[in-house]
């Protein structure tokens, strides 16, 4: 191979593994800092992701969002399609500057207006991740003609995969709106129905991440193309 092969086919590489970054730290944030916090923190399960910025956890919170939208910031698709992760990476780092508001019987002016911003940046962010899912990730070069060929079968299980993922995300989104306007004695709110549905959401869009990462995975063979 030559140096010029080489050096694209370590790019290749390269973009494959931030794709995988991306997905891993997404997928593993709530987790990390759920169990973080129970054994380490004095604080319970916290109503929402955000919540635990009030916790032991909140370095672990904001670097892990300020690293995912560094790359996302970093991330190159289909020519102008990386106005969608510019989006996702800029309103990420928006999230993790703009606190939500603790969870305190009196709120300052200040507090109620940055918790007011964080609600619409993680509303954008989300939204974002979603559109990356259903518009970015299932682009490609190939006709629908030729999509429809078997040996096109990984790539139109990967879209549906994008897809459900991006359905999960806008899902989540709705419920937690929904869920917002419930009153704080709820019995819904007993299981904390936003860190479950913020959980979900970062799941999907972790997933979609990994398997844009073209890993050679096992489970997620049956996603790639067969020559």
């Amino acid at each position: 191979m030559s140096e010029q092969g080489v050096e694209a086919l370590s790019l290749l590489i390269s973009f494959f593994n931030l794709r995988r970054v991306i997905g891993i730290v997404g997928m593993a944030l709530p987790l990390v800092l759920l169990l973080g916090n129970l054994f380490f923190g004095t604080h319970g399960v916290q109503s929402s992701i955000s919540a635990y910025y009030y916790t032991g956890m909140r370095n672990i919170f904001v670097g892990a969002i300020c690293t995912i939208a560094v790359f996302l910031l970093s991330y190159r698709g289909y020519e102008k399609d990386y106005r969608w992760t510019y989006i996702a990476g800029f309103f990420a780092i928006l999230v993790a500057l703009f606190p939500t508001k603790p969870d305190i019987p009196e709120l300052t002016f200040q507090q109620n207006l940055i918790g007011n911003l964080h609600l619409v940046f993680a509303t954008i962010f989300f939204s974002s991740l979603a559109g990356i899912c259903f518009w970015l990730f299932t682009k490609t070069d190939v006709s629908k003609e030729e999509l429809s060929d078997d040996s096109h079968k990984g790539k139109r299980a990967r879209n549906l995969v994008y897809k459900t993922c991006g359905g999960v995300i806008v899902a989540s989104i709705l419920l937690i709106v929904a869920v917002s306007q419930l009153p704080d004695g709820a019995p819904v709110m007993q299981i904390k129905p936003v860190f479950i549905l913020e959980f979900l959401a970062l799941l999907a869009f972790g997933f979609s991440w990994i398997t844009k990462s073209n890993g050679n995975i096992k489970f997620l063979r049956f996603l790639q193309d067969r020559a």
